[in-house]
């Protein structure tokens, strides 16, 4: 169990750290319920590898234990920017943490390391689905920048609800020390 309130140590993702993520999942109800295949192609993913289809998971350890995950997968994006060279689109899959470990930056610091990842494999945008209902997720969303971009009716199903579609311009990230606050950021995180 979680209990340690200090920062998050982030790292790839191993196959060592799939019962703990299935176990974050199965107690996060608005989490996607995979299967143990549904990760293979996440797991032992390079996550400097450049490519037009690559996938990367993220976990965040505090204590000796994993505090939650975010996985991820680039793609071409089938609406580029005018005059992009490679466009690519990096869509949050997956992103879960423990009860204990929520509300300490666990979440924060995730999409920080995803937001890096994508600019690191020059993804134009990052785009996500969350249930139109999941407050905190859309609150976390918000401050860092992402706005709703669309609805998907009845996207989800137990309990059935809309999607809504998410996204935002990827830049280089600059670090931050962690912080908390109920605002919404204007302009998201701190750009390079």
């Amino acid at each position: 169990m979680i209990h340690d309130s200090s920062t998050p140590t982030i790292r790839p993702m191993q196959s060592a750290d799939l019962q703990a993520a299935f176990a974050i999942a199965a107690a996060s109800a608005e989490a996607p319920q995979w299967r143990p295949t549904d990760y293979e192609p996440y797991i032992g993913a390079d996550p400097a590898a450049h490519g037009s289809l690559s996938r990367v998971a993220i976990v965040a350890t505090q204590a000796g234990g994993v505090a939650g995950f975010v996985a991820a997968t680039l793609r071409p994006d089938p609406e580029p920017p005018e005059g992009s060279s490679a466009p690519n689109l990096c869509e949050l899959d997956s992103i879960a943490v423990h009860p204990a470990a929520r509300r300490k930056g666990t979440a924060s610091a995730l999409v920080s390391a995803l937001l890096a990842w994508a600019a690191s494999q020059h993804a134009t945008r990052l785009t996500l689905e969350v249930r139109a209902s999941n407050a905190a997720a859309l609150a976390l969303y918000r401050r860092f920048g992402l706005r709703i971009r669309g609805r998907r009716p009845g996207y989800y199903t137990h309990p059935e609800e809309d999607a809504l579609l998410l996204d935002i311009p990827v830049t280089a990230v600059c670090p931050m020390a962690p912080f908390s606050t109920e605002k919404v950021l204007e302009a998201g995180p701190p750009r390079c």
